[in-house]
């Protein structure tokens, strides 16, 4: 799916408390036939005018799987900038990981032993909020 096709599966609603920086934590999968193209996403962002719709984000991780991102790293950016350009947050994180689920009895205690991991975020210019993000 095309950009613009893609963004609009992330529909937003106007923000309830624009006035009080607060965190919002999404978290979905993107699965596919094959497992070298499995994703586990976090996305966790300070809203600004609006938030993202629980349903909304997974329709666009559902699209995702499909989509022809090559690398974990391209997949990360991929989100972040949709979500910059649709949800337009204060401050976004996204998360992108591999696991693989494992047989032994301390791994799964954990559910699965993390592979690979890609953390990528922005903020808008000038936006600073140093206490919230420091509890994260």
């Amino acid at each position: 799916m095309s950009s613009p096709a893609r963004r609009e599966l992330l529909s937003v609603l106007p923000n309830p408390e624009v006035k009080i920086d607060y965190v919002v934590t999404l978290r979905g999968r993107i699965g596919t036939a094959q497992e070298s193209r499995r994703a586990s996403i976090r996305l966790r962002y300070i809203p600004d005018k609006y938030i993202l719709g629980e349903d909304a984000f997974r329709r666009y991780l559902d699209d995702l799987a499909n989509g022809t991102w090559t690398s974990l790293e391209e997949l990360a950016a991929l989100i972040l900038h949709d979500i910059n350009n649709e949800v337009i947050g204060r401050w976004v994180q996204v998360t992108v990981g591999k696991t693989a689920v494992t047989t032994t009895t301390a791994a799964a205690a954990e559910g699965s032993e993390r592979l690979h991991t890609v953390v990528i975020e922005d903020r808008q210019p000038r936006w600073d909020n140093l206490q919230i993000l420091s509890r994260l």
